[in-house]
Protein backbone atom coordinates (compact mmCIF):
# COMPACT_ATOMS: atom_id res chain seq x y z
CA UNK A 1 0.00 0.00 0.00
CA UNK A 2 1.05 3.47 -0.98
CA UNK A 3 1.70 5.89 2.38
CA UNK A 4 2.63 9.66 1.49
CA UNK A 5 -0.93 10.61 0.92
CA UNK A 6 -2.33 8.63 4.09
CA UNK A 7 0.29 10.64 5.67
CA UNK A 8 -0.79 13.82 4.35
CA UNK A 9 -4.11 12.85 5.30
CA UNK A 10 -3.31 12.66 9.45
CA UNK A 11 -4.01 16.47 9.46
CA UNK A 12 -6.90 17.61 11.20
CA UNK A 13 -9.64 19.56 9.09
CA UNK A 14 -10.73 21.66 11.86
CA UNK A 15 -14.04 22.87 11.26
CA UNK A 16 -14.56 27.31 11.36
CA UNK A 17 -17.52 28.76 12.91
CA UNK A 18 -20.57 29.29 10.01
CA UNK A 19 -19.87 32.29 7.22
CA UNK A 20 -22.92 34.49 7.01
CA UNK A 21 -23.52 35.39 3.74
CA UNK A 22 -25.81 33.80 0.83
CA UNK A 23 -23.81 31.53 -1.39
CA UNK A 24 -23.75 30.07 -4.96
CA UNK A 25 -22.32 27.82 -6.28
CA UNK A 26 -22.52 24.95 -9.55
CA UNK A 27 -23.52 21.35 -8.77
CA UNK A 28 -23.40 19.56 -12.13
CA UNK A 29 -25.30 21.68 -14.24
CA UNK A 30 -27.67 23.10 -11.39
CA UNK A 31 -26.90 26.47 -9.55
CA UNK A 32 -27.34 26.01 -5.95
CA UNK A 33 -28.04 28.71 -3.50
CA UNK A 34 -27.82 28.27 0.21
CA UNK A 35 -28.52 31.10 2.61
CA UNK A 36 -28.65 32.02 6.66
CA UNK A 37 -28.77 34.96 8.71
CA UNK A 38 -27.64 35.23 11.96
CA UNK A 39 -30.50 33.66 13.91
CA UNK A 40 -30.01 30.29 11.71
CA UNK A 41 -27.25 28.09 13.12
CA UNK A 42 -27.63 26.46 9.70
CA UNK A 43 -27.36 27.35 6.17
CA UNK A 44 -30.44 25.90 3.67
CA UNK A 45 -32.08 26.08 0.32
CA UNK A 46 -35.01 27.18 -0.75
CA UNK A 47 -36.74 23.90 -0.55
CA UNK A 48 -35.66 23.45 3.04
CA UNK A 49 -32.66 21.19 2.98
CA UNK A 50 -30.02 22.42 5.60
CA UNK A 51 -26.48 22.30 5.34
CA UNK A 52 -23.59 23.03 7.54
CA UNK A 53 -20.99 25.23 6.09
CA UNK A 54 -16.81 26.02 6.56
CA UNK A 55 -14.44 27.71 5.02
CA UNK A 56 -13.01 25.55 2.94
CA UNK A 57 -13.04 24.89 -0.99
CA UNK A 58 -13.18 21.65 -2.98
CA UNK A 59 -11.90 21.86 -6.44
CA UNK A 60 -11.60 19.65 -9.46
CA UNK A 61 -9.41 20.52 -11.77
CA UNK A 62 -8.71 19.39 -15.45
CA UNK A 63 -4.43 19.05 -14.49
CA UNK A 64 -2.51 18.19 -11.52
CA UNK A 65 -2.68 21.57 -9.79
CA UNK A 66 -1.03 23.53 -12.60
CA UNK A 67 -0.34 26.37 -12.31
CA UNK A 68 -0.77 26.44 -8.58
CA UNK A 69 -4.50 27.45 -7.36
CA UNK A 70 -2.69 29.57 -4.61
CA UNK A 71 -2.69 32.46 -7.10
CA UNK A 72 -6.43 32.19 -7.66
CA UNK A 73 -7.09 34.70 -4.64
CA UNK A 74 -5.19 36.01 -1.88
CA UNK A 75 -7.45 34.47 0.85
CA UNK A 76 -6.20 30.94 -0.10
CA UNK A 77 -4.58 30.02 3.21
CA UNK A 78 -3.81 26.16 2.59
CA UNK A 79 -3.89 23.63 -0.58
CA UNK A 80 -4.54 19.93 -0.13
CA UNK A 81 -4.90 17.31 -2.26
CA UNK A 82 -7.70 14.96 -1.69
CA UNK A 83 -8.63 12.86 -3.99
CA UNK A 84 -6.81 11.82 -7.21
CA UNK A 85 -6.98 8.79 -9.20
CA UNK A 86 -6.74 8.48 -12.80
CA UNK A 87 -8.03 11.96 -14.51
CA UNK A 88 -10.03 13.10 -11.68
CA UNK A 89 -7.90 15.76 -9.61
CA UNK A 90 -10.04 16.67 -6.15
CA UNK A 91 -8.02 19.28 -3.66
CA UNK A 92 -8.99 20.96 -0.46
CA UNK A 93 -8.66 24.82 -0.17
CA UNK A 94 -8.40 26.73 3.03
CA UNK A 95 -9.78 30.07 3.36
CA UNK A 96 -9.43 32.74 5.89
CA UNK A 97 -12.62 33.07 7.21
CA UNK A 98 -13.92 36.34 6.47
CA UNK A 99 -17.90 36.83 5.72
CA UNK A 100 -17.38 37.40 2.09
CA UNK A 101 -14.44 35.12 1.60
CA UNK A 102 -15.86 32.18 0.49
CA UNK A 103 -18.01 33.44 -2.80
CA UNK A 104 -15.18 35.50 -3.58
CA UNK A 105 -12.74 32.61 -4.19
CA UNK A 106 -15.28 30.43 -5.50
CA UNK A 107 -16.21 33.15 -8.34
CA UNK A 108 -12.58 33.10 -8.71
CA UNK A 109 -11.61 30.28 -8.78
CA UNK A 110 -14.40 29.03 -11.29
CA UNK A 111 -12.77 31.99 -13.61
CA UNK A 112 -9.77 29.90 -13.84
CA UNK A 113 -9.43 27.66 -17.12
CA UNK A 114 -7.91 25.12 -15.69
CA UNK A 115 -10.77 24.50 -12.62
CA UNK A 116 -13.72 22.27 -13.66
CA UNK A 117 -15.79 23.28 -10.85
CA UNK A 118 -15.49 24.49 -7.42
CA UNK A 119 -18.15 23.93 -4.05
CA UNK A 120 -17.83 24.81 -1.15
CA UNK A 121 -17.27 22.40 1.61
CA UNK A 122 -20.65 20.92 2.98
CA UNK A 123 -22.30 18.99 5.72
CA UNK A 124 -25.73 17.84 5.04
CA UNK A 125 -27.58 15.16 7.07
CA UNK A 126 -27.18 11.25 6.50
CA UNK A 127 -29.70 8.35 6.44
CA UNK A 128 -28.63 4.77 7.21
CA UNK A 129 -30.21 2.89 4.60
CA UNK A 130 -31.78 0.54 6.67
CA UNK A 131 -34.23 3.71 8.24
CA UNK A 132 -37.63 3.46 7.07
CA UNK A 133 -39.88 6.77 7.60
CA UNK A 134 -43.12 4.38 6.44
CA UNK A 135 -43.48 6.19 3.56
CA UNK A 136 -44.43 3.75 0.87
CA UNK A 137 -44.49 3.84 -3.04
CA UNK A 138 -44.12 2.57 -6.15
CA UNK A 139 -40.57 0.23 -6.86
CA UNK A 140 -38.56 -0.46 -9.68
CA UNK A 141 -41.04 -2.98 -11.81
CA UNK A 142 -38.17 -2.44 -14.56
CA UNK A 143 -35.96 -5.27 -13.04
CA UNK A 144 -36.44 -8.59 -11.69
CA UNK A 145 -36.17 -9.59 -8.23
CA UNK A 146 -33.31 -11.87 -7.66
CA UNK A 147 -32.22 -14.45 -5.31
CA UNK A 148 -28.82 -15.21 -4.51
CA UNK A 149 -27.48 -18.99 -4.40
CA UNK A 150 -25.05 -19.06 -1.69
CA UNK A 151 -24.18 -22.43 -1.76
CA UNK A 152 -23.42 -21.85 -5.44
CA UNK A 153 -21.55 -18.61 -5.32
CA UNK A 154 -19.53 -19.99 -1.47
CA UNK A 155 -18.69 -23.48 -3.71
CA UNK A 156 -15.14 -22.71 -4.19
CA UNK A 157 -14.21 -19.82 -1.80
CA UNK A 158 -15.33 -17.29 1.10
CA UNK A 159 -13.75 -14.23 -0.25
CA UNK A 160 -10.11 -15.11 -0.04
CA UNK A 161 -7.67 -12.74 -1.40
CA UNK A 162 -10.45 -9.87 -1.56
CA UNK A 163 -10.38 -6.85 0.98
CA UNK A 164 -13.86 -4.83 0.95
CA UNK A 165 -13.98 -1.50 2.16
CA UNK A 166 -16.80 -0.79 4.84
CA UNK A 167 -17.57 2.72 5.29
CA UNK A 168 -19.79 3.27 8.14
CA UNK A 169 -20.01 4.83 11.93
CA UNK A 170 -18.01 2.50 14.31
CA UNK A 171 -17.56 -1.16 13.44
CA UNK A 172 -16.84 -3.23 16.98
CA UNK A 173 -14.35 -5.29 15.82
CA UNK A 174 -13.90 -6.62 19.88
CA UNK A 175 -17.41 -8.62 18.81
CA UNK A 176 -17.05 -12.13 19.72
CA UNK A 177 -17.86 -13.02 16.43
CA UNK A 178 -15.82 -10.39 14.97
CA UNK A 179 -12.94 -11.16 16.13
CA UNK A 180 -11.31 -13.65 13.67
CA UNK A 181 -11.71 -10.95 11.08
CA UNK A 182 -8.76 -10.08 9.00
CA UNK A 183 -8.21 -6.68 9.19
CA UNK A 184 -6.10 -5.09 6.43
CA UNK A 185 -6.61 -1.25 7.93
CA UNK A 186 -9.26 0.75 10.30
CA UNK A 187 -8.90 4.02 10.52
CA UNK A 188 -11.81 6.75 12.07
CA UNK A 189 -11.77 9.78 10.13
CA UNK A 190 -13.58 11.33 12.82
CA UNK A 191 -10.91 11.16 15.38
CA UNK A 192 -8.12 10.77 12.84
CA UNK A 193 -6.90 7.79 13.85
CA UNK A 194 -6.08 3.88 13.24
CA UNK A 195 -8.72 2.62 14.98
CA UNK A 196 -12.65 2.16 13.47
CA UNK A 197 -14.25 1.37 17.25
CA UNK A 198 -17.96 2.48 17.68
CA UNK A 199 -17.52 6.40 19.35
CA UNK A 200 -21.34 7.44 20.06
CA UNK A 201 -24.05 5.58 20.98
CA UNK A 202 -25.96 5.99 17.07
CA UNK A 203 -22.52 4.23 15.78
CA UNK A 204 -24.58 0.95 15.21
CA UNK A 205 -25.36 0.36 11.64
CA UNK A 206 -21.65 -0.75 10.67
CA UNK A 207 -21.16 -3.17 13.22
CA UNK A 208 -24.21 -5.18 11.80
CA UNK A 209 -22.74 -4.68 8.00
CA UNK A 210 -19.55 -6.24 9.41
CA UNK A 211 -21.57 -9.31 10.65
CA UNK A 212 -23.13 -10.06 7.48
CA UNK A 213 -20.46 -10.29 5.84
CA UNK A 214 -17.49 -11.43 8.02
CA UNK A 215 -18.97 -12.81 11.58
CA UNK A 216 -18.42 -16.12 12.94
CA UNK A 217 -21.39 -18.44 13.07
CA UNK A 218 -21.28 -18.41 17.14
CA UNK A 219 -25.03 -16.86 18.01
CA UNK A 220 -26.27 -16.03 14.52
CA UNK A 221 -28.66 -17.97 12.22
CA UNK A 222 -26.29 -17.35 8.90
CA UNK A 223 -22.74 -17.43 9.21
CA UNK A 224 -20.35 -14.25 7.69
CA UNK A 225 -20.61 -14.02 3.89
CA UNK A 226 -16.78 -13.65 3.03
CA UNK A 227 -15.33 -14.44 6.27
CA UNK A 228 -11.95 -14.78 4.61
CA UNK A 229 -12.16 -11.34 2.86
CA UNK A 230 -10.11 -8.62 4.20
CA UNK A 231 -11.65 -5.81 5.91
CA UNK A 232 -10.54 -1.76 5.42
CA UNK A 233 -12.73 -0.31 8.35
CA UNK A 234 -13.50 3.18 7.72
CA UNK A 235 -15.70 5.19 10.48
CA UNK A 236 -17.30 8.20 8.32
CA UNK A 237 -19.76 9.71 10.96
CA UNK A 238 -20.78 12.86 9.42
CA UNK A 239 -21.05 13.76 5.65
CA UNK A 240 -18.57 16.85 5.32
CA UNK A 241 -17.75 16.30 1.70
CA UNK A 242 -14.47 16.28 2.22
CA UNK A 243 -14.16 13.58 4.77
CA UNK A 244 -16.70 11.49 2.67
CA UNK A 245 -14.12 11.91 -0.16
CA UNK A 246 -10.90 11.21 2.51
CA UNK A 247 -12.65 7.70 3.12
CA UNK A 248 -13.44 6.66 -0.52
CA UNK A 249 -9.34 7.75 -1.08
CA UNK A 250 -8.36 5.37 2.21
CA UNK A 251 -10.30 2.99 0.90
CA UNK A 252 -8.37 2.99 -2.23
CA UNK A 253 -4.92 3.51 -0.95
CA UNK A 254 -5.60 0.56 1.05
CA UNK A 255 -6.29 -1.34 -1.62
CA UNK A 256 -9.99 -2.03 -1.61
CA UNK A 257 -11.67 -4.40 -4.60
CA UNK A 258 -15.09 -3.49 -3.40
CA UNK A 259 -16.60 -0.18 -1.33
CA UNK A 260 -19.54 -0.81 1.20
CA UNK A 261 -21.54 2.39 1.54
CA UNK A 262 -25.05 1.30 3.15
CA UNK A 263 -26.10 4.54 3.69
CA UNK A 264 -27.30 8.12 2.19
CA UNK A 265 -27.46 12.32 2.04
CA UNK A 266 -30.24 14.29 1.09
CA UNK A 267 -28.93 15.21 -1.92
CA UNK A 268 -25.79 14.05 -4.53
CA UNK A 269 -23.33 16.27 -4.41
CA UNK A 270 -20.94 16.23 -7.58
CA UNK A 271 -17.04 15.99 -5.74
CA UNK A 272 -18.81 12.34 -4.47
CA UNK A 273 -20.07 11.66 -7.66
CA UNK A 274 -16.85 12.05 -9.32
CA UNK A 275 -14.75 10.15 -7.11
CA UNK A 276 -17.28 6.94 -7.23
CA UNK A 277 -16.64 7.57 -10.60
CA UNK A 278 -13.23 7.32 -10.73
CA UNK A 279 -13.00 4.77 -8.45
CA UNK A 280 -15.58 2.63 -10.94
CA UNK A 281 -13.04 3.85 -14.32
CA UNK A 282 -9.78 3.73 -12.61
CA UNK A 283 -9.57 1.24 -9.71
CA UNK A 284 -8.17 -2.08 -9.48
CA UNK A 285 -5.74 -1.06 -11.93
CA UNK A 286 -8.03 -0.03 -14.49
CA UNK A 287 -10.92 -2.78 -14.23
CA UNK A 288 -12.98 -0.66 -12.00
CA UNK A 289 -13.36 -0.63 -7.71
CA UNK A 290 -16.98 -1.98 -7.66
CA UNK A 291 -18.81 0.87 -4.99
CA UNK A 292 -21.91 -0.70 -3.72
CA UNK A 293 -24.82 1.82 -2.60
CA UNK A 294 -27.89 0.88 -0.93
CA UNK A 295 -30.89 2.20 -2.54
CA UNK A 296 -32.54 3.55 0.74
CA UNK A 297 -35.81 2.42 2.27
CA UNK A 298 -37.96 5.09 2.20
CA UNK A 299 -40.19 4.37 -1.17
CA UNK A 300 -39.43 6.95 -3.23
CA UNK A 301 -38.06 7.53 -6.38
CA UNK A 302 -34.45 7.94 -6.29
CA UNK A 303 -33.92 11.22 -8.86
CA UNK A 304 -31.01 12.73 -10.43
CA UNK A 305 -29.40 14.34 -7.44
CA UNK A 306 -31.38 13.43 -4.69
CA UNK A 307 -29.04 11.15 -2.92
CA UNK A 308 -25.37 8.83 -3.70
CA UNK A 309 -28.04 6.75 -5.16
CA UNK A 310 -28.34 8.34 -7.96
CA UNK A 311 -24.52 7.85 -9.11
CA UNK A 312 -24.38 6.03 -12.57
CA UNK A 313 -20.91 3.91 -11.83
CA UNK A 314 -22.25 2.77 -8.73
CA UNK A 315 -23.81 -0.66 -8.19
CA UNK A 316 -27.10 0.41 -6.55
CA UNK A 317 -28.80 -2.29 -4.51
CA UNK A 318 -32.70 -2.26 -3.98
CA UNK A 319 -34.60 -4.44 -2.06
CA UNK A 320 -37.93 -6.31 -3.39
CA UNK A 321 -40.27 -4.39 -0.69
CA UNK A 322 -42.55 -1.14 -1.37
CA UNK A 323 -40.32 0.46 1.44
CA UNK A 324 -37.17 0.24 -0.97
CA UNK A 325 -36.09 3.54 -2.87
CA UNK A 326 -36.43 3.15 -7.01
CA UNK A 327 -35.44 4.34 -10.09
CA UNK A 328 -33.35 4.01 -13.58
CA UNK A 329 -30.25 4.40 -11.40
CA UNK A 330 -30.83 0.86 -9.08
CA UNK A 331 -29.02 -2.15 -10.91
CA UNK A 332 -30.40 -4.95 -8.62
CA UNK A 333 -33.60 -5.98 -6.60
CA UNK A 334 -33.02 -8.62 -4.27
CA UNK A 335 -35.49 -11.10 -2.10
CA UNK A 336 -34.03 -11.45 1.11
CA UNK A 337 -35.44 -11.95 4.64
CA UNK A 338 -34.80 -9.58 7.78
CA UNK A 339 -31.64 -11.53 9.79
CA UNK A 340 -29.76 -11.33 12.96
CA UNK A 341 -26.58 -9.57 12.96
CA UNK A 342 -23.70 -8.79 15.70
CA UNK A 343 -24.40 -5.62 17.22
CA UNK A 344 -22.40 -3.15 19.40
CA UNK A 345 -21.27 -4.54 23.03
CA UNK A 346 -21.54 -8.47 21.98
CA UNK A 347 -24.75 -8.89 21.43
CA UNK A 348 -26.95 -9.13 18.41
CA UNK A 349 -29.47 -7.04 16.55
CA UNK A 350 -31.73 -7.81 12.78
CA UNK A 351 -30.52 -5.95 9.79
CA UNK A 352 -32.99 -5.89 6.55
CA UNK A 353 -33.78 -3.68 3.80
CA UNK A 354 -31.39 -2.69 1.27
CA UNK A 355 -28.71 -2.63 4.20
CA UNK A 356 -28.70 -6.22 4.07
CA UNK A 357 -29.65 -6.19 0.46
CA UNK A 358 -26.45 -4.12 -0.34
CA UNK A 359 -24.37 -6.14 2.00
CA UNK A 360 -24.87 -9.37 0.40
CA UNK A 361 -24.44 -8.32 -2.99
CA UNK A 362 -21.38 -6.67 -1.62
CA UNK A 363 -20.36 -10.39 -0.37
CA UNK A 364 -21.52 -11.23 -3.88
CA UNK A 365 -19.32 -9.81 -5.68
CA UNK A 366 -16.45 -10.98 -3.50
CA UNK A 367 -17.22 -14.47 -4.37
CA UNK A 368 -17.11 -13.86 -7.84
CA UNK A 369 -13.64 -11.72 -7.88
CA UNK A 370 -11.94 -14.16 -5.51
CA UNK A 371 -12.75 -16.89 -8.36
CA UNK A 372 -11.26 -14.38 -11.35
CA UNK A 373 -9.66 -11.21 -9.87
CA UNK A 374 -9.25 -10.21 -13.41
CA UNK A 375 -12.92 -9.60 -14.17
CA UNK A 376 -13.71 -5.95 -15.05
CA UNK A 377 -16.41 -4.36 -12.99
CA UNK A 378 -19.12 -4.74 -16.25
CA UNK A 379 -18.40 -8.44 -16.36
CA UNK A 380 -18.39 -8.56 -12.76
CA UNK A 381 -22.00 -7.58 -12.08
CA UNK A 382 -23.05 -9.26 -15.56
CA UNK A 383 -21.87 -12.53 -14.10
CA UNK A 384 -23.90 -11.73 -10.67
CA UNK A 385 -27.07 -11.18 -12.63
CA UNK A 386 -26.71 -14.07 -14.68
CA UNK A 387 -25.94 -15.89 -11.54
CA UNK A 388 -28.94 -15.11 -9.22
CA UNK A 389 -32.18 -16.80 -9.89
CA UNK A 390 -35.31 -14.50 -10.12
CA UNK A 391 -38.63 -14.74 -7.99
Amino acid sequence: MKTPWLAAWMLILLVHPAIAADLRFSNFTNTVVIYTDESMPYWQTADGRRFQVAPRIIVRTHADNSPPLERAHPAINRIQPLFQLGQTHLYLLEIDARPDNLQTVLNALEARPEVAWAQPDLLQQRTPAHASHGVTGGRNTALPALRLNWPVLQQHNRGQGIRIAIIDDGIDLTHPALRQTKVAFAYDIGQRQLDASPQLAADTHGTRVAGVLFAATEGLDQPGLVPDAELIAIRQPDTWTSNTLLAFHLAQLAGADIINCSWHSHGLLQPVADAVSALAQYGRDGRGTAVVFAAGNQGQRITATSSEAAIDAAIVVGMNSPHSNFGPSVDLVLTAAPMRSTAVDGGFAPIGGTSLASSQVTAALALLLARDPRQDLTALLSALQQGASHD
